[in-house]
């Protein structure tokens, strides 16, 4: 079942919200919340917590999280110790984070990708055709590049436009810069284009749903972040359709962005790093083509969505298990929930031989 309600309810209603939860969780047997900013107060794993804790289900809590902001806090992983649950991460940068800021327990947090639709972001000659439709450019511009993203501070688009203006007055006079995309930094961006005389060099476009048709437009992605990244989608689904990837070396990125392999990766916040790196992906490799199929193979070979999808399904399942068996277990002996009690999260990351089957290392 689906349940669906306005937002604002949880200023003005906040009870029949929590109805609206509990109906929803209570013939569930694993609640999955996403990780994010708290918003007016309110926290959807907190508010899961207590919806399960007041109505005495028997429901498992696992948080989701991908970039870690400053806004996040240790409880919102776990957020109450009774409740049996653990934490998928979706890069293994994040996890990191997690285990060394947040000291959680390493057996709570479990490393599982998102998993890109390898069906869905695959280069087409009608895709080519409708992408040439939907972001016009000049023939003669020579490389297009793209940032696909938020028009805000974080992702550095303001460096990116300072990378691409001195880029244009020497080494790749005619390149062009496609930024896709809205944010609170749009304005300020499209007046910095201005200032510098980039109004042909740069073109903007609204966000967009469909980011293959704009990925598909792209000679190279850039990633321009200078704080706060997981490891975006964009990337991978850049990737996945044969599209290089200059990226700054932030969060999660690098593992999927390999230098000279499927990208090359700057210092977070250098102008003149990611000009170069620019030059150096477009002009200086000398298999271009051996980069765009590697990116590809990885994406297949690493985070393809069934893949995923499939470590999650058996994550669960075995989570599951170990969860009955311990409440099994608990009502024979009569014992408390502790902390310890809760199933381990790393359990899948080992295969029969009892080596790491983790698909990114």
């Amino acid at each position: 079942a689906i349940h669906t309600y306005p937002f604002d309810i949880w200023v003005t209603n906040p009870t029949s919200l929590k109805d609206v939860w509990i109906s929803g969780l209570a013939s569930a047997e694993v609640a999955i919340c996403t990780v994010h900013p708290p918003r007016d107060n309110f926290h959807c794993v907190i508010f899961a917590a207590e919806c399960i804790r007041e109505a005495r289900l028997d429901v498992r809590l696992i948080p989701k999280t991908g970039t870690i902001v400053p806004e996040y806090r240790r409880h919102f992983y776990l957020p109450d110790s009774k409740i049996p649950g653990a934490i998928i991460a979706i890069s293994a940068a994040t996890r990191a984070f997690l285990l060394d800021h947040f000291k959680l327990p390493a057996d709570r947090v479990k490393l599982i990708y998102q998993g890109i639709d390898t069906s869905r972001f695959h280069s087409t000659k009608a895709l080519k055709r409708e992408s040439f439709n939907r972001y016009p450019i000049e023939e003669a511009c020579d490389p297009v590049l793209g940032c696909i993203g938020s028009f805000e501070q974080r992702k550095g688009q303001e460096v990116l436009l300072e990378a691409i203006d001195s880029l244009r007055r020497t080494l790749l006079p005619e390149l062009h810069l496609i930024l896709v995309g809205d944010g609170p930094d749009e304005a300020d961006l499209k007046s910095k284009v201005r200032q510098r005389d980039l109004e042909t060099t740069v073109s903007f476009y609204p966000f967009t749903d469909e980011p293959e048709l704009a990925i598909e437009r792209l000679d190279l992605l850039v990633l321009p972040s200078i704080y706060h990244e997981g490891l975006p989608n964009i990337l991978q689904e850049a990737l996945a359709m044969g599209t290089p990837v200059v990226a700054s070396d932030i969060g999660g990125v690098s593992e999927v962005v390999k230098n000279d392999v499927t990208g090359i990766l700057v210092k977070p916040g250098d102008a003149v790093a990611l000009a170069n790196g620019i030059h150096k992906l477009w002009r200086d490799t000398p298999n271009l083509n051996a980069v765009r199929q590697n990116g590809i193979d990885l994406v297949k070979k690493r985070v393809d969505r069934n893949k995923q999808f499939q470590e999650l399904y058996a994550f669960l399942h075995e989570f599951l298990d170990h969860s009955r068996s311990l409440s099994y277990s608990k009502n024979q002996n009569s014992s408390s929930s502790t902390l310890t009690d809760h199933p381990p999260a790393h359990s899948l990351s080992r295969n029969k031989s009892g080596h790491n089957s983790n698909p990114m290392e």
